[in-house]
C-alpha cells in the first residue's frame, strides 16, 4: 500500500547515498535505464515527487515549492549526492540551498533555477505561457503530457524512440 502522506522512495544498491528526483509529468521509473550502473556505485534513493508515480498529494496547496522541499528533504540522508532532472533539478537546487550542510553534491540535468521570466531572471518563460500550459492540463491531461514529452525529444535523431521511452516509463 502506498503511503498517502510521504513520498514513495525505492532504495537499491550500495555505496554513497545518491538521491534521484525525476522531471515533471513522469516518476522515478524514468531513471530505470541507468539504475543498474548507478546501483553498482551508489545506494540510490529514487523518489517519486509528490503528485507523480506512487506519491500522492493531500491537497493542491501541498504543491508549493517550500512544501515540496520540506517533504522531500526528510527522505534525504546526510551527505547525500542529489541529482534532479528538469523540475526535479529545480527542487533539488532548492533543497541544497535550504539544507546545504546535508548535501555533499548537487547535480542538475536539463534544469533551471527558475522556470519563469522575471526582472531578476531573464532566462525563463513568460508567465502567460505557463498559465496556458496549466489551462491545457486542466482540459486534457493525457494530451498535454504527450505533447510535453514530444517537446522533450524534438530535434533528436531518435525523437520517436525517446518519446516512446518517456511514455513507457510514465505508465
Amino acid at each position: 500500500m502506498v503511503n498517502q502522506t510521504k513520498p514513495y522512495v525505492e532504495i537499491s544498491g550500495s555505496g554513497p547515498d545518491l538521491v534521484l528526483l525525476h522531471g515533471w509529468g513522469l516518476h522515478g521509473g524514468i531513471w530505470n535505464p541507468i539504475l543498474p550502473e548507478l546501483t553498482q556505485h551508489y545506494r540510490v534513493h529514487n523518489i517519486d515527487i509528490p503528485g507523480f508515480g506512487h506519491s500522492r498529494i493531500q491537497h493542491q496547496s501541498c504543491y508549493q515549492m517550500q512544501n515540496l522541499v520540506s517533504t522531500i528533504e526528510t527522505l534525504i540522508p546526510q551527505k547525500a549526492y542529489l541529482m534532479g532532472w528538469s523540475i526535479g533539478g529545480l527542487i533539488a537546487t532548492a533543497i541544497a540551498l535550504s539544507t546545504e550542510a546535508k548535501i555533499a553534491k548537487l547535480v542538475t540535468v536539463a534544469s533551471s533555477p527558475r522556470f519563469t521570466l522575471g526582472d531578476d531572471w531573464p532566462f525563463g518563460m513568460q508567465a502567460e505561457a505557463l498559465d496556458g500550459f496549466i489551462a491545457e492540463l486542466t482540459k486534457d491531461y493525457q494530451k498535454t503530457l504527450v505533447n510535453f514529452l514530444s517537446l522533450q525529444t524534438m530535434g533528436s535523431m531518435t525523437d520517436k524512440t525517446g518519446c516512446r521511452r518517456f511514455k513507457t516509463s510514465h505508465l
